[in-house]
């Protein structure tokens, strides 16, 4: 049986390279034959998933308004355990989070956090990461070296 991988994104609008680039490695995940990419917006859609849908990806909105809207990530535990997701890739601080928690919350048994170009001169931001990397399993920092 090939793995589902589900993507974990805010939104499905193009407006930075990590909606772009969750795309095109799904793109190429799918191509390869070797995994069953799939996507879930927390709170939008957006022109990508014409093109993900283009492609035979599904995705799947949970159209979330507030921040801590928790009931809607009831339908992504569904999801998770219908699709038998075997690896999340979130994408972005907020997806980040929740897709460690709800990740593990589903036993879901790979979780990988992807951030983009981030800076660090926040204590919030250091705090969140360390917790977002005691609930995943893997962290990828993609960013400008300086």
């Amino acid at each position: 049986m090939t793995p589902k991988v589900l993507f974990l994104l805010d939104s499905l609008f193009p407006t930075g390279g990590a909606e772009r680039l969750a795309v095109n490695i799904a793109l190429s995940l799918k191509s390869s034959g070797n995994f069953v990419p799939i996507f879930c917006s927390t709170r939008y859609g957006g022109s990508l998933e014409e093109k993900l849908n283009k492609h035979g990806i599904r995705c799947f909105l949970l159209e979330r308004r507030r921040t801590y809207e928790l009931n809607k990530f009831r339908k992504l535990i569904s999801i998770l355990r219908e699709e038998n997701v075997k690896i999340i890739h979130a994408n972005l601080r907020g997806s980040n989070f929740w897709g460690g928690v709800i990740g593990r919350l589903a036993k879901v048994p790979v979780i990988i956090a992807h951030n983009h170009g981030q800076s660090y001169d926040e204590l919030t931001y250091r705090i969140t990461d360390k917790i977002i990397s005691f609930l995943t399993h893997k962290m990828i920092f993609l960013s400008k070296y300086e």
